[in-house]
């Protein structure tokens, strides 16, 4: 069912669409230095295993993960009036999940993160910054 007659039920009111200007053959693109999709699979692994290292490093973490999705999205749009645009967006997102558990009590948890978005950028344009990770608590 098109969209207008879903909203034509709603209404006793025509549905006009706005004036809006002709975009023809336009082009969006994502802004990075780096292709993130261009980094080797090996500096890629390299630094989440790094930055898993660092997670284990705390006495309270018995196991770190890390993962990488990424994302080239490609939108095109056409209609009626001329316009015509592509849209190019590339998406990163990094995750990062510590477990442990209680060396007296037997208690597990685990806590997971998404680094910022900054951070995902810095990854893979070669210049890594700190995982933000708030202090993890001693088991002691």
């Amino acid at each position: 069912m098109p969209p207008s007659w879903v909203a034509a039920a709603m209404t006793s009111r025509p549905i006009e669409l706005a004036p809006e200007p002709t975009y023809a053959d336009a082009e969006w693109v994502s802004a990075y230095e780096t292709d993130p999709l261009s980094v080797p699979l090996d500096e890629k692994v390299d630094l989440l295993a790094a930055w898993s290292q660092k997670l284990l490093d705390s006495p309270a973490v018995q196991h770190a993960s890390g993962s990488l999705q990424q994302v080239l999205e490609n939108k095109f749009y056409t209609d009626l009036s001329g316009t015509s645009t592509t849209q190019q967006r590339v998406r990163l997102q990094p995750m990062f999940e510590a477990f442990g558990t209680h060396e007296k009590t037997g208690v597990f948890d685990s806590m997971r993160t998404l680094a910022p978005w900054s951070s995902a950028m810095a990854f893979t344009m070669g210049r890594p910054r700190p995982l933000p990770l708030s202090p993890v608590p001693s088991t002691r």
